[in-house]
């Protein structure tokens, strides 16, 4: 065996200072495998190249040979694509050479930077539907567009989205989008047909008017006034194109210039005894004794001259009409007491007198005075104590009214003056005296029967 030895061979690259014996071949006699020994690492240029006078020490060219996995060309090294090392023979001198190993690493190439084109993705959010526009869909198909636009809107915050990332962010907001779907209308009723207004009740009215030749019975004022109304009645119901509401107002218009129409005293007229002309009262009626005193004492009159309207609900311009009337019809100026009692009406004057004598006060909290409201029996019990106190009657007959089951409905303003109207018998009460009923409208019927009583407790000192 001889001694494998290069020294002085300037193969520095190898580091042969730790080179152990080997037979002339190259077997390993001892020491590590032979695999991992005379190997050094080289890194390759972008080109699979590597220039050989790169290795340390003075690496000799032209004492290598045998080149396997690679060729050289003017100290110029060219790895074969797919080697991982390339092996070649070194003439070490003395007759001697030995195998060596270039462990091969590739520059590593860095990829292209990706760019990912989100144009499309903000074009998607630019055309957005708003917000304010979600009740025009259902809530399934909105609730899905939204999430995929909040989707649509991290996408193109993230930095390190990928292309797929974008695409299918776009195509996932367009398909939500089109899946939009709107709310039906619902399918409405067709609307009937409008009743056409019925004009029966006026036109029975008109047919039962009292004829001019009949003006002279009637005071100027409370004809004039009844004429007025008559002729606005007739135009109402030639109008086509009148309304329910204008013919309604036509009727109830007339029937109170109707009641409010006071005849002149006739000294030819025989006093007793009278037979009422009202086709609805009859002699054994409860209210006859009410009608027949106020129909001969020129208080309350009918509605037409054969009907008197018993149960009729009675107005507050009516009843203000009856007590001007009791106090004799002093004379009055027009003037604005109420927003809502023009000059001109057949009320107007008593409503007017009424308020002058703080009889009636109006509407505390509007301060209108409701000429076509219904009054209640405790609005006329008020209104006739102030008129007893107007006219200095005697009101200090009182009573306690709470036996009436119903005593507690009785308003706090109209206290005293139903103490006075149960003490005096002006109100005796309903279903056999054991209610008041405060709030109950007066009937054209009670009002008579009122005024009766009233008349009779203190008609002789008027």
């Amino acid at each position: 065996m001889d001694v494998f030895s290069c020294s002085g061979n300037h193969l520095t690259s190898l580091d042969l200072s730790n080179l152990e014996i080997f037979d002339f071949y190259g077997d390993k006699v001892q020491g590590e495998s032979k695999d991992n020994y005379n190997t050094y690492t080289i890194e390759l240029s972008e080109d699979g190249t590597f220039d050989l006078q790169m290795l340390p020490g003075n690496f000799d060219v032209s004492k290598a040979y045998n080149w396997q996995g690679g060729s050289v060309a003017d100290n110029i090294l060219t790895v074969d694509e797919d080697a991982e090392e390339v092996i070649y023979k070194y003439y070490c001198g003395n007759g001697k050479n030995m195998t060596a190993r270039l462990a091969v690493k590739k520059k590593a190439v860095e990829p292209d930077p990706v760019v990912v084109d989100k144009t499309a993705l903000q074009a998607a959010l630019n055309g957005a539907i708003d917000a304010a526009e979600k009740e025009k869909y259902t809530e399934t198909t909105w609730t899905k567009y939204e999430e995929a636009l909040e989707n649509a809107k991290k996408i193109l915050s993230d930095e390190e989205a990928v292309q797929a990332d974008v695409d299918a962010a776009v195509e996932a907001l367009n398909e939500a989008r089109e899946a939009l779907e709107e709310k039906k209308e619902p399918d409405l009723p067709t609307p009937p047909e409008p009743e056409k207004p019925d004009k029966t009740r006026l036109q029975e009215l008109l047919k039962n008017v009292i004829p001019d030749t009949e003006k002279g019975k009637y005071t100027e004022e409370s004809w004039a006034a009844y004429a007025e109304v008559l002729s606005k009645a007739k135009e109402v119901e030639a109008d086509e194109k009148a309304s329910q509401e204008e013919i309604d107002a036509a009727v109830k218009a007339l029937n109170e210039a109707l009641e409010a129409l006071e005849k002149k005293p006739d000294p030819t007229e025989p006093q007793e005894p009278v037979e009422l002309p009202y086709e609805d009262v009859a002699e054994n009626d409860w209210f006859y004794d009410g009608v027949y005193y106020n129909y001969t004492a020129k208080i309350m009159t009918g509605k037409d001259t054969t009907h008197f309207v018993p149960y009729e609900n009675l107005a507050r311009a009516q009843f203000a009409v009856i007590l001007h009337r009791l106090s004799g019809k002093p004379d009055v100026t027009y003037k604005v007491r109420f927003p809502d009692v023009p000059d001109g009406q057949f009320y107007s004057k008593a409503v007017i007198w009424a308020a002058d004598t703080k009889v009636v006060n109006g509407y505390t909290d509007t301060g209108l005075f409701g000429p076509s409201d219904y009054i209640n029996r405790e609005q006329m019990a008020v209104m006739m104590y102030r008129y007893a106190k107007y006219r200095k009657y005697d009101v200090s007959e009182k009573a306690d009214y709470s036996q009436f089951t119903d005593a507690a409905s009785v308003s706090e303003f109209a206290g005293e003056a139903m103490q006075w109207a149960v003490g005096s018998g002006i109100i005796t009460g309903k279903d056999y005296g054991t209610r008041l009923d405060p709030q109950g409208n007066a009937s054209r019927a009670e009002c008579a029967i009122i005024i009766q009583r009233f008349m009779e407790k203190y008609g002789e000192e008027s």
